[in-house]
């Protein structure tokens, strides 16, 4: 079994793409903004994945082409540690990616939304 899912050591995004009918064309939302963030979080768990940011989103793009969503879609990108090893640990551990896409409509299923609270915290450093 992957260390990822022993440990939890991998880290995500979820990205939008919403469909245009009127121009029959998918917009993704935010995307270079997206993996930026997602390789940032694997440098922190020691992970080098082997696609900039850039690349990582011509991959994305030529996924969301093949499957011909016409519709919203989700995108959930992760990177991972994915040795088959016991031990807590981050050093000496394979890498890997995977990029999953699906039709998705509306999150909420109400006209309202949701109602969202925030609360204050001092995030801990990178290094």
């Amino acid at each position: 079994m992957a260390h990822a899912f022993n440990y939890g050591t991998g880290c995500f995004e979820g990205i939008r793409a919403y469909w245009n009918a009127d121009e029959e064309q998918l917009y993704v939302f935010r995307l270079l903004e997206h993996y930026r963030r997602l390789l940032q979080s694997a440098k922190v768990l020691l992970m080098t994945p082997r696609y900039s940011a850039e690349q990582l989103c011509d991959l994305t793009l030529e996924l969301l082409r093949r499957e011909g969503y016409r519709q919203d879609a989700y995108i959930r990108p992760l990177v991972y540690k994915s040795t088959e090893q016991i031990g807590v640990r981050l050093h000496n551990l394979d890498d890997d990616l995977c990029i999953f896409s699906t039709p998705f409509g509306r999150y909420v299923e109400n006209e309202e939304g949701a109602h969202a609270g925030f609360a204050s915290w001092r995030r801990v450093g990178d290094t």
